[in-house]
């Protein structure tokens, strides 16, 4: 109500990585019911925030979610089931996004007009060497972003070609009886496919990227990381900001956007977080350069590729401030 006043339009995020721990008990992202407690969990909330908000978001970066909290197990719940319980946590909670945005246009649409889309994070990726090619890029795209873009927002739905056939075949030389990649059934496609009508991105910074073509040990614990066959690397040049993670590329936000419209049909996209990390000095010309050449980045991907870009938040002050 208070932002309202201020003429500040509200978006509200369901699912910021924490589940109450009830449902966490229950194996939460493992839990194939999680979709369900989901929905009825978002039922709440759109019955009595509905009339004020008009722009959802189901979930905040669910690679990040399933990757360390379900495959590493770096980040909370800690489970560790390298490459198996990250699997299994996104096919869930793709299906608990589903959910809720088929329940929001069936029972809250019609009165309430709002918005409903997901958050995504990822970097782009460029070659390290000329001898890179092409396809590897749209592979580290696809491991990555397309993920969970590609189920909803591509043009026949379901998981991308290369995660289905390369962990399919690390599972079978595994002994394993099927796929450690879950299946998106027909009924299942109908459900998640076209279920949202925006794509947030939450974009900071990229990398260069070469395949790994080295022989693949199946008595090894599996991951992610080891199915995609990638191996990353920065430039010297860039660069890099508190965080170590964090290196202004802002050509890259360029490049993704215009693979978003190539790649899911000029896509909504809303740009949820950008942003730069330093030691909290007042003096901090760094944020300055990288917000000025993120933004013209940004309307260059406008105003030269025509993408389908309809807002920008920038990651402020109170945005981690729950860490």
């Amino acid at each position: 109500d208070e932002l309202i006043v201020n003429n500040i339009e509200p978006v509200v995020t369901l699912h910021h990585y924490d589940l109450p721990q009830w449902v966490q008990d229950q194996g939460g992202f493992l839990n194939p019911n999680v979709g369900m407690l989901f929905m009825l969990y978002a039922d709440t909330v759109f019955k009595e925030l509905g009339s004020r908000v008009k722009v959802w978001i189901t979930f905040n970066e669910p690679m990040d979610v399933c990757l360390e909290g379900y495959g590493t197990g770096v980040s909370a719940p800690l489970v560790k089931m390298s490459g198996v319980g990250e699997y299994l946590c996104a096919h869930h909670l793709l299906i608990a996004h589903a959910y809720a945005y088929r329940l929001y246009r069936k029972k809250y649409f019609e009165d309430q007009r709002g918005m409903v889309g997901i958050t995504l994070d990822g970097r782009f990726y460029y070659p390290k060497t000329s001898y890179v090619d092409e396809s590897v890029i749209q592979r580290a795209m696809n491991f990555e972003v397309g993920w969970f873009a590609n189920p909803i927002f591509s043009k026949h739905g379901g998981y991308p070609e290369e995660m289905i056939d390369e962990i399919n075949e690390r599972s079978k030389r595994e002994g394993r009886k099927k796929s450690r990649l879950p299946v998106i059934t027909e009924n299942l496609m109908t459900l998640i496919h076209g279920s949202a009508d925006f794509l947030g991105y939450n974009y900071y910074s990229s990398r260069l990227v070469t395949f790994d073509s080295s022989d693949y040990d199946p008595k090894k614990t599996p991951s992610w990381l080891k199915d995609s066959r990638l191996n990353f690397f920065t430039k010297p040049e860039w660069k890099r900001a508190k965080s170590n993670w964090l290196f202004s590329v802002p050509e890259g936000l360029h490049d993704a956007l215009v693979w978003f419209k190539k790649q899911y049909n000029n896509v909504p996209v809303l740009i949820t977080e950008n942003g730069w990390s330093d030691d909290g000095q007042l003096e901090d010309d760094d944020r300055v350069e990288y917000l000025k050449s993120h933004l013209i980045s940004i309307s260059k991907a406008i105003n030269e590729d025509h993408c389908n870009v309809i807002g920008y938040t920038v990651w402020s002050l109170v945005d981690s401030f729950e860490w």
